[in-house]
């Protein structure tokens, strides 16, 4: 299933792979501390999930998508014909977050990269993507919405928790024989861009290692990191970690340039079962 929502960081190219690395035995409840566009979710289906963010209006799209599916449709294809696609976007990043949930998939379809990005006074300040259209063609109207409607009947006919929290307070609730599946932002020190939108930072990651200690025994986890990362420096990042021992190299199309090198394009996915 295509995710309906863009967003950076999105696993939507590993979703494939990602599911031939489920744990072999069944899991009760699936959990997923940083949703983003559920691109896992939304694929596997589980019958029983409880997920989160801590960005409210993200949230709220995907629990609206669940149970006011028209309501979201409709007022979507109004923001996509109303035109010029530029002012509608401006308009709306003007107003945020005062906004609909129908307006947020919007602003998110048509910002730069896909990105989500608040600046200190909590206003989205990420602009508009270079489109050679001022219109949005209706057949990609007709395609978001399929995206919303497949999305809509999974999530409406399963149960399904959609919470605004931080991870902290989500791994709470995760219980023995629970499947946790873990992609923090790839932020692993505290020195660059602030970012007041996904701000982590190796603080982050650090109570995260805590948290994950302290979980009951039994849960699986599923933990996604930077593949420009070495396998060496990955062992010791997660060393002693809720017995993460087991690593998986997940491969992507083409090339990046790391460190004045190209590279091929790949992430780590670090279990503590083996596949």
């Amino acid at each position: 299933m295509v995710p309906f929502l863009c967003w950076m960081g999105s696993k939507r190219k590993l979703v494939s792979q990602l599911l031939q690395h489920l744990p072999q035995a069944s899991f009760k409840v699936y959990h997923e501390p940083f949703l983003g566009s559920g691109s896992l979710l939304y694929a596997l289906q589980p019958q029983e999930a409880s997920v989160s963010d801590c960005i409210e209006p993200l949230m709220s799209l995907h629990s609206a998508v669940a149970s006011e599916t028209e309501m979201v449709m409709s007022s979507y294809r109004q923001l996509c014909e109303t035109g010029p696609r530029k002012q509608v976007f401006l308009d709306i990043r003007a107003a945020y977050p005062n906004i609909s949930p129908a307006e947020f998939l919007f602003l998110m379809k048509n910002c730069h990269a896909s990105r989500f990005r608040i600046n200190k006074q909590g206003k989205f300040n990420c602009p508009y993507k270079i489109s050679n259209s001022p219109t949005i063609c209706p057949r990609t109207i007709e395609k978001d919405e399929q995206k919303l409607k497949t999305a809509a009947a999974y999530s409406s006919s399963a149960k399904i928790s959609f919470k605004t929290c931080d991870v902290m307070k989500a791994l709470q609730c995760v219980c023995e024989g629970d499947l946790l599946f873990l992609d923090p932002p790839y932020q692993l020190t505290d020195i660059g861009e602030p970012d007041y939108g996904n701000r982590f930072g190796l603080v982050g990651w650090q109570k995260l290692f805590l948290a994950l200690d302290q979980l009951p025994h039994g849960v699986f986890i599923m933990l996604m990191l930077p593949g420009t990362m070495l396998e060496s420096q990955l062992r010791q990042f997660v060393n002693g970690v809720a017995n993460l021992k087991n690593i998986h190299s997940l491969h992507l199309d083409g090339t990046c340039i790391h460190k004045g090198g190209v590279v091929p394009r790949s992430e780590w996915l670090v279990t503590n079962y083996s596949v």
